[in-house]
């Protein structure tokens, strides 16, 4: 009986490590920009487009501060970079230049942790 418990206790041990080492692999960021890997399918091969273009007299790169000004035409911000899987085709957004943007409450709302919804904690079970 005392090996039987000895055991158990062990394994609920184990399933305690295997649960902390599990919430320490989801909340690791793995982003491609940094590991020039894919982190949904693993690929290795990558393309990085330093500049995305949108239509705005003429081909401008797209940014989240480009401004437009009737005087001087189009003011080009800090360009949206997109790094792509040619594997599976998971895009991954960088904008270098997002410390420069002011939150205006209607079309850009800065959210923090604090004002998080009660979502329920992501489990193998729901």
């Amino acid at each position: 009986m005392e090996n039987v418990e000895a055991r158990l206790a062990a394994l609920e041990l184990a399933i305690t490590e295997l649960h902390a080492q599990l919430d320490h692999d989801r909340t690791r960021i793995r982003t491609m920009r940094l590991t020039h890997a894919c982190p949904a399918c693993g690929g290795k091969h990558l393309l990085h487009f330093r500049r995305i273009y949108e239509a705005g007299g003429g081909l401008v790169p797209l940014s989240l501060d480009t401004r437009h000004s009737r005087w001087w035409g189009t003011l080009e911000g800090e360009p949206i970079q997109v790094y792509g899987c040619r594997a599976c085709g998971l895009l991954e957004w960088y904008a270098p230049g997002i410390n420069r943007v002011k939150p205006d409450g209607e079309t850009i709302v800065e959210l923090t942790n604090a004002e998080a919804p009660n979502v329920p904690e992501p489990g193998p079970y729901r």
